[in-house]
């Protein structure tokens, strides 16, 4: 990662955390869930006709594996966070 990533990661973790303390809900979550949650909300905000990302989208915002991915959205989705559907054109795809 260059640094000006890194600083754009750890701004987006410090603006979540702050944002969510005090609803104690980043006390039970990963960084990675939290920085994957962050993505999805700035993606929300920015795009609200298309609000939703496919876990190839979100493991280039990240960095992170695939599996890693997987496992952050196996979690989130267990957690009730988030919720993941088929495209109807392309079954391969999914949408967070």
């Amino acid at each position: 990662m260059n640094i000006e990533r890194n600083e754009k990661l750890l701004s987006a973790w410090l603006k979540l955390t702050a944002s969510l303390w005090n609803e104690r809900i980043v006390m039970t979550m990963s960084f990675n869930e939290a920085f994957v949650l962050s993505l999805l909300a700035k993606n929300s905000k920015e795009n609200p006709y298309c609000p939703t990302l496919t876990a190839t989208a979100l493991c280039e915002g990240t960095g992170l594996l695939k599996s890693q991915m997987n496992r952050t959205l196996n979690i989130l989705e267990d957690k009730g966070y988030i919720t993941r559907h088929k495209s109807s054109s392309d079954k391969r795809v999914v949408f967070v």
